[in-house]
């Protein structure tokens, strides 16, 4: 800080993967870059499953921003939301000294330090020593409201976020697997996230034609499933699954039995997902190499329906 004492301002985390403390250490650091005492007031730092509200409330006045922080590392984040707290303030003063602020050029400078808004995405406060980047931009819809959006898309993973993002947010998927070279069902999937964790259920199905008649696997189960890495868009992951699978059996000629079989169903496999952002809905192509555990029909000492052995997978996932 410059100058003597003052009081600090109350801040208020929810949901966030930093605490109170973190926070307020950050808004220190950035104030003493910026140059500038900070005018107290309340912050407020609701985080969500893509990123973070933030509401600073200086004198019964309240100025609010949304930041997306899909792609900065836990512990900067409260480096990246301390750059937009020390922005709202610099804006309630009266801009003089040896600062100044442009407003139509989406450029803001305090003391010798630059940041910069619009393509380059770049923040940097002070001499330029203290940097905190990251990629993306600052758009300014009104006078109380912004977006700050932060890199591609990209999920939390274990290995960049451990355990401690606490993320939200539900999936759904549409796929084709092929076993063993066969026989493929084709179905749907439905889960929730947390973090880099996933759980939820998947059914699948398929008619196959058969010389002796017709035989109908199909599938119902519950997965999990984790992310393991990312990098941008690009995703590896791992799932399995657990549930039931059975085939279904009529025979097109009356002089020939059929019946039922039916078994446990295990699948896992290794996914590799590139996902892009549309509307705020994020959309991913998935493809998967797995092993599975299943049944064999067969239709006269022959392979009918194959829900077993090694399989090749394909679907489009939409992630909220």
């Amino acid at each position: 800080m410059t100058g003597g004492a003052q009081a600090q301002p109350t801040t208020e985390v929810v949901s966030c993967p930093f605490d109170g403390a973190a926070m307020a250490a950050a808004l220190v650091l950035e104030e003493q870059a910026a140059g500038k005492p900070n005018p107290g007031g309340t912050v407020s730092v609701v985080c969500a499953s893509e990123g973070a509200k933030v509401t600073v409330t200086i004198g019964g006045r309240a100025q609010a921003r949304e930041i997306v922080l899909v792609d900065v590392p836990a512990a900067l984040a409260p480096r990246v939301v301390a750059l937009v707290v020390v922005g709202i303030w610099g804006e309630t003063g009266d801009g003089d000294g040896d600062g100044n602020q442009g407003t139509g050029n989406g450029e803001r400078r305090t003391g010798n330090g630059k940041q910069e808004t619009g393509a380059t995405g770049t923040t940097g406060t002070g001499t330029g020593t203290d940097v905190v980047a990251a990629p993306g931009a600052v758009t300014a819809p009104g006078a109380d409201a912004a977006t700050v959006a932060v890199g591609a898309a990209s999920r939390p993973s274990l290995i960049r976020d451990g355990l401690t993002r606490r993320a939200t947010g539900v999936t759904a998927r549409g796929f084709g697997r092929l076993h063993d070279g066969q026989t493929a069902l084709w179905g749907a999937s439905a889960a929730i996230e947390v973090g880099a964790m996933r759980a939820g259920v998947v059914g699948a199905g398929a008619q196959v034609e058969a010389t002796l008649g017709t035989v109908t696997p199909w599938m119902f189960g519950v997965i999990g499933g984790v992310t393991v890495a990312c990098s941008g868009a690009a995703c590896v992951g791992v799932q399995g699954e657990v549930g039931r699978v059975a085939v279904q059996a009529s025979a097109s000629d009356p002089m020939v039995s059929a019946r039922a079989i039916a078994a446990m169903y295990l699948h896992a496999a290794v996914e590799v997902s590139m996902s892009a952002r549309l509307a705020g809905i994020e959309v991913a192509a998935v493809a998967a190499l797995g092993s599975s555990r299943g049944v064999i029909a067969r239709a006269d000492d022959e392979a009918a329906a194959v829900v077993a052995g090694w399989t090749l997978g394909g679907a489009i996932e939409v992630r909220r």
